[in-house]
Parts: structure tokens; sequence; C-alpha cells
């Protein structure tokens, strides 16, 4: 008998995510976070300083900013969907340690 093969497009992305969430909980609490944030600062505060004469370059560099706020939803997702929820909790506290010491 023939195993059917799934396509990996047609795999959903919430598969995707909770799969992702579950098999390397440390990564997608800590590292993909991190990147995450350095490489928007880094793209927004770049953009902002360009200062395009129509204000495209600060209205994207808003738009950057905006989709900060997204890396602790990735968080509280992890925190829900994974097993192991020390990476997820840890990255929580750390995160709010550092807003409370600025």
């Amino acid at each position: 008998m023939k195993k059917s093969v799934r396509n990996k497009s047609k795999v959903s992305i919430w598969l995707r995510i909770k799969n992702f969430h579950k098999n390397r909980p440390w990564q997608a609490a800590f590292i993909y976070p991190i990147i995450y944030l350095i490489i928007v600062q880094q793209v927004a505060s770049v953009l902002f300083e360009l200062n395009g004469s129509m204000g495209i370059n600060i209205f994207f560099s808003f738009i950057l900013i905006f989709s900060m706020l997204l890396t602790p939803i990735w968080v509280l997702l992890g925190l829900i969907i994974s097993q192991n929820k020390l990476p997820a909790l840890l990255a929580l506290f750390v995160g709010l340690l550092m807003i409370l010491s600025s």
C-alpha cells in the first residue's frame, strides 16, 4: 500500500506554529523574538533617519515599531501551546523586568 505524503504547502500555518513551539520552545521563546526585535529596531531607526520627502519612511518606521508589539503575543502563544512552559515563562519574566527597570 502506498503511503500518502503530505504536501508542505497544504499544511496549515496554525499547525506549523504549534509544531514550532512544541519542538523548539527555547528558540521560539528567546532567540527568534530577540533577533526580530533587534532587526526591526535597526531598520526602523534607519528609515526614521532617512526622513523621506513624502514621509513614507517615517510611516514605515512607525509600522515596524508597532509590529514590535507582536513579540509578547508570540511568547504568550508559546506559553499556551507548548508543553515545556519554562522558556516562555522566563522570556515573559525577563521582558517584564526589562520594562520595569527602564
